[in-house]
């Protein structure tokens, strides 16, 4: 079993401590940087809980994992226990070895298990192809796509439309 690793706080401008219901939070803003089992996570501000591992980041928000994901949006919630986070607002994925990019609202990413997925529609770019979905499935260490529901694959020689593709 993975086991449970604090969230440490690499840097953050100003750090303040504030109480809300009963519970006590790290409230960080500016240049804030987190590190957690061999991510990187950064961001403009965030509250951390600490007693709980877990952390709520808002804007310009930027995760990487081993050098070759990036993950960015405007806000991200994480549990370091589970190590699952979610992350909103013009998400972007990028998998720099196999030059892919995904784009969603909202992308959930489990980092156990390096498996991530979208349910309400997104795209996904490489160097040959474009794919849309309402949803999609992806693990990340196989480098392997689920798409499901309204499925389009645009290609420079050929269009397909699909309610399912592995790809």
């Amino acid at each position: 079993p993975d086991s449970v690793q604090r969230i440490r706080i690499e840097n953050a401008k100003t750090l303040k401590y504030i109480e809300q219901d009963g519970r006590k939070i790290r409230k960080l803003i500016g240049d804030v940087r987190f590190r957690h089992k061999g991510m990187s996570m950064q961001c403009d501000s965030a509250y951390q809980l600490q007693n709980a591992n877990r952390i709520r980041t808002y804007s310009n928000v930027h995760i990487n994992q081993g050098d070759t994901l990036h993950l960015y949006g405007s806000f991200l919630r994480y549990n370091g226990n589970t190590r699952k986070a979610v992350v909103k607002k013009a998400v972007k994925l990028r998998e720099t070895t196999e030059a892919i990019t995904l784009t969603t609202d909202t992308l959930y990413y489990n980092m156990a298990n390096e498996r991530a997925y979208y349910l309400t529609g997104g795209r996904i770019v490489d160097s040959a192809s474009t794919l849309t979905s309402e949803k999609v499935y992806y693990r990340t260490t196989k480098k392997r796509f689920a798409f499901a529901d309204s499925v389009q694959l645009v290609n420079p020689s050929y269009t397909m439309r699909s309610d399912t593709l592995v790809y």
